[in-house]
């Protein structure tokens, strides 16, 4: 009964965090046109394309010049891609095997004990959806917990782990190399931003991988968070890297029939060299079709030209960075997924991930709006090949 109660809570606070991320986007664009710039004064633009070896060409010119709509702060960083494709993939089904999560166990509990514990879950009352829940790791007295579903989430906490970016004190952009030398308390030891983000890196590359071998992983942002009894303790947002561009990593919402899902790494340090919690967040996914476009791409240059095109008549935007992302988008609408009786999660659910330019907008979140997340961001996604655009103009 205790190991149906801890899957249960488990499942229970993801499916939280995913509906949570999951919210309509507002048709603030069309609300806020004509309120700075008049959008006849901005030329209409020919998408041109460049191949990969272009795509970044003249930063500098581009960043500098003037917009009607657009400002370009100090801290953009933008890093080349390898490739550059279209993916067709589906959910994971299965995701793994027992002798897998073991092993990451194993690891991460940094006990070979966890094998004995570890019980297959399925058809079980609390869960009516079959093949939802994989396997199932705890260790009773101790209170570590793992779990994995055959969709792909799995998360590990040991006993007394702290939630996930309570108590924020800072935030540090590992991408912009920003304070890295800067030191905290961590469990009584002093650990640089740097240190933990080696240690991080190095252990999601050295043991994660063995589950999703695909991909390459990095620390994107730190987040500084107040101990409850003294000290700080550090929370990582850790992004997949497929052929040196990561996927999105901000927590979406459905935008009309469209279902967007963000795709990485959540960890929790609370004393060094050592983790405390590990979450992949919602799903793993196969690959199904990986489909190339490295020779025909929209540039920087003409991404930041259709964005003050169709960006024209709503208000300024102060561009904090730019990315080059994956975004993941359900295949599946969302009366589909009610007249199939299934959820656009489901193992083997089909899914297409395309690559954007996303200018990324520092948002400060109203008194009245909800904080699902400690770093909150407004985006402008501009696809890579057809030159479409997705705004999204807040956290609801």
């Amino acid at each position: 009964m205790k190991i149906k109660q801890s899957i249960y809570i488990i499942l229970c606070i993801s499916i939280v965090l995913l509906l949570g991320a999951c919210q309509k986007t507002p048709d603030s664009v069309k609300e806020k046109a004509q309120k700075q710039q008049k959008a006849e004064d901005v030329q209409e633009t020919e998408i041109k394309y460049v191949s990969i070896d272009h795509i970044l060409d003249n930063q500098a010119e581009v960043f500098k010049k003037a917009y009607q709509n657009l400002t370009f702060q100090k801290t953009v960083h933008l890093e080349q891609p390898d490739s550059v494709s279209v993916l067709s993939m589906t959910i994971a089904n299965p995701f793994t095997d027992k002798d897998k999560f073991a092993d990451l166990c194993s690891v991460f509990f940094d006990t070979d004990a966890v094998r004995k514990e570890i019980v297959r879950m399925e058809n079980l009352p609390e869960f009516p959806c079959e093949g939802i829940m994989a396997y199932n790791y705890s260790s009773g007295e101790d209170q570590n917990r793992a779990t994995v579903s055959d969709s792909g989430f799995l998360a590990c906490h040991k006993k007394n782990a702290q939630a996930f970016h309570d108590n924020l004190e800072s935030i540090c952009h590992v991408d912009w190399n920003e304070n890295m030398d800067v030191v905290y308390d961590i469990g009584g030891e002093k650990v640089s931003i740097k240190e933990s983000v080696d240690y991080v890196n190095n252990w999601c590359n050295t043991n994660w991988c063995a589950l999703e071998p695909e991909y390459t992983y990095q620390v994107k942002t730190v987040y500084v968070c107040k101990a409850q009894d003294k000290g700080y303790y550090y929370c990582f947002d850790v992004c997949k890297f497929y052929q040196g561009m990561p996927f999105d990593d901000i927590d979406f919402y459905i935008d009309g029939d469209n279902i967007y899902i963000r795709n990485s790494l959540d960890v929790v340090m609370e004393r060094k060299n050592e983790l405390s919690f590990f979450r992949n967040n919602n799903n793993s996914y196969d690959i199904v079709k990986d489909t190339k476009h490295n020779d025909k791409l929209i540039g920087l240059e003409q991404a930041v030209l259709i964005v003050q095109e169709k960006m024209s008549g709503g208000q300024k935007f102060e561009i904090a960075d730019v990315d080059l992302k994956y975004m993941i988008r359900s295949d599946m609408t969302e009366e589909e997924v009610i007249e199939k009786h299934t959820s656009y999660v489901a193992p083997g659910s089909p899914v297409t991930a395309r690559p954007v330019w996303s200018f990324i907008i520092d948002y400060q979140a109203g008194a009245d709006e909800e904080m699902n997340e400690p770093w909150p961001r407004k985006f402008i996604n501009v696809d890579m090949i057809t030159g479409e655009v997705l705004y999204r103009d807040s956290i609801e």
